[in-house]
């Protein structure tokens, strides 16, 4: 199966947009609303769900939800971090080669930008191999460009989220994960600018339902092929987080689920 192929089914056929739902966040130790990452699944899988991010422990252990030709992909996250005195360690977990024996369709890395010299460049090295590796997989990468330290102004704020996702393309990436940098035209013009496909992260809980469908109206709008949102799904009360499904599927599939 080429690298191709498993692009392809990230991505609604009828549509070419993507629902995605990140469950990979109890790697760095127990998240509200994720204590129970299988019961999350199970419940919000048949709302119309494209894919799962995950790590390679869940994956493990939910294969059976993932039988069938209409299951949605698999995402492997392939790294992790950690900050000790200031300094941010991050490295990788898991590797392109274990996401196509256990037949996954794309590996995940995070690239934090904003940090000490050293720590750049070890993003550099740490994801520059990965995408090697995935090209003689023939498995697709996901890069997310965030930020981790704080900036001073909402100026230098795209500024610095503009290079990171220049600089995650750059590296390769198949498909980028972005966080909205906050203004509607700057995210237009990453659409134009960045020949893959971008789906957009939601982040902590934070806001109501209807600013959220909001902002994810605009960005698909704008031309990113979909959502990849698990907090601010996930976190909320179990009802309130199936209609946010829902209504994902809504807006990104125009209403074919």
């Amino acid at each position: 199966m080429s690298k191709a192929i498993r692009l392809s089914r990230l991505f609604n056929g009828q549509t070419g947009n993507t629902v995605l739902l990140p469950v990979d966040h109890g790697i760095l130790g127990e998240v509200q609303g994720l204590e129970d990452p299988i019961e999350v699944l199970e419940r919000l899988i048949p709302l119309g769900v494209d894919g799962v991010l995950m790590n390679n422990g869940i994956r493990l252990r939910s294969e059976s939800l993932f039988y069938g030709r209409l299951a949605p992909s698999r995402i492997l996250s392939s790294d992790t971090f950690y900050l000790e005195e200031g300094a941010m360690h991050h490295d990788l977990i898991a590797m392109p080669e274990t996401a196509l024996q256990a037949g996954c369709d794309c590996v995940k890395v995070l690239l934090f930008w904003n940090r000490p010299g050293s720590e750049n460049m070890h993003n550099i090295r740490m994801i520059s191999e990965l995408v090697k590796e995935a090209e003689r997989c023939q498995i697709p990468v996901m890069i997310e460009p965030l930020l981790y330290d704080p900036v001073p102004d909402a100026k230098t704020k795209i500024k610095a989220l503009t290079d990171a996702t220049r600089i995650a393309y750059e590296l390769g990436a198949d498909i980028l994960k972005v966080v909205h940098p906050g203004e509607h035209e700057v995210l237009k013009q990453w659409v134009g600018k960045f020949k893959v496909p971008l789906v957009m992260l939601g982040g902590g809980l934070n806001g109501g339902v209807d600013d959220l469908i909001r902002l994810v109206d605009q960005a698909v709008k704008a031309g990113v092929r979909g959502v990849a949102i698990g907090r601010n799904v996930w976190q909320r009360p179990k009802e309130e987080s199936e209609r946010v499904m829902r209504m994902f599927t809504e807006v990104v599939h125009g209403r074919i689920s």
